[in-house]
């Protein structure tokens, strides 16, 4: 089965399983790094939005084998996780009054997005944009967001200058810090997993000191590189300057410069995570930075320049 008769198949799948008083729609969804993606959108008549569930994931478990009424199943599980608790007051996004202490930031590539920026408020920061969301509570739904764009801006009579500064003072508010070594995180997938094939070096982080450095939703968690003092405080604890590799929009790694690895080597690594292990729309740069502990500031670092 190709793709194309996939989700015609795992539409009408869908549809059979809610019923007739649910409205189950196909639709397209352009992403970050304009990536095009299709989705199903279910609205039944408990609530007035719906989150979008994405094809392109599921397609790749059927190719794997998975039956068809698993992934149903698997895709209503996830609609029920994420679909709002009730209506969303819509008059709600009307008001910039009641909406401006969840106006949130994330950062996306300046140059893959060219287009998608004419169309929202932004600011250039190194080779990546800051754009600014509304970051909904529960009730609209599990991780539910809602994109600020130039006609919300205009309707709310607010102007680019005062999105940043709500969104610099609500975005570590609602989406606090998290800095983890890769020690950890690796030792916390092997425990999940419960490996014990792989044996971790109890001095990895001394052989290859690298961290993680994302929210603690790990989601959108690059935005933390702008965040008041982070980058100060981890000076403090690698004990210098450092480099910035962009691992994804959800997340950045830290390691420090006095490290084994070149300016080469590290931009090398990036570009072939991002071609290899990172999917298209959550690819954030292929460059390197390096924190300048003088003037206390990322800096956009390419090899031979």
């Amino acid at each position: 089965m190709n793709y194309n008769e996939f989700k015609i198949a795992m539409t009408a799948q869908v549809a059979n399983l809610v019923g007739e008083e649910v409205n189950v729609t196909l639709r397209q969804v352009y992403k970050n790094n304009g990536v095009l993606m299709e989705g199903l959108a279910i609205l039944d008549k408990t609530t007035n939005i719906s989150p979008t569930i994405y094809m392109e994931p599921l397609y790749e478990k059927h190719r794997q084998g998975v039956p068809m009424e698993r992934l149903a199943e698997l895709l209503l599980q996830e609609y029920e996780r994420s679909k709002p608790k009730g209506m969303v007051n819509l008059e709600y996004f009307m008001n910039f009054h009641m909406v401006r202490k969840r106006i949130c930031y994330k950062l996306i590539n300046y140059e893959k997005n060219k287009t998608f920026l004419s169309e929202v408020p932004h600011v250039r920061y190194l080779d990546l944009a800051m754009i600014f969301y509304c970051y909904l509570d529960e009730s609209c739904g599990s991780g539910a967001t809602m994109l600020v764009r130039n006609s919300e801006m205009k309707r709310w009579a607010t102007n680019v200058s005062e999105l940043e500064q709500l969104a610099r003072v609500n975005t570590p508010e609602h989406l606090p810090v998290l800095f983890t070594s890769m020690h950890q995180v690796v030792r916390e997938i092997f425990e999940e997993e419960q490996d014990d094939l792989l044996l971790l070096d109890e001095n990895l982080t001394e052989a290859v000191p690298m961290y993680i450095l994302t929210n603690q939703t790990k989601c959108n968690g690059a935005a933390v590189i702008c965040y008041p003092e982070v980058l100060e405080t981890i000076k403090e604890i690698v004990g210098g300057a450092f480099y910035v590799l962009p691992s994804s929009i959800h997340e950045v790694i830290i390691t420090p410069l006095s490290g084994q690895y070149s300016l080469k080597e590290l931009e090398e690594m990036v570009t072939d995570i991002n071609r290899n292990e990172v999917e298209e729309q959550e690819v954030l740069s292929n460059r390197v930075y390096v924190y300048d502990t003088e003037k206390k500031a990322l800096t956009l670092q390419i090899y031979g320049h």
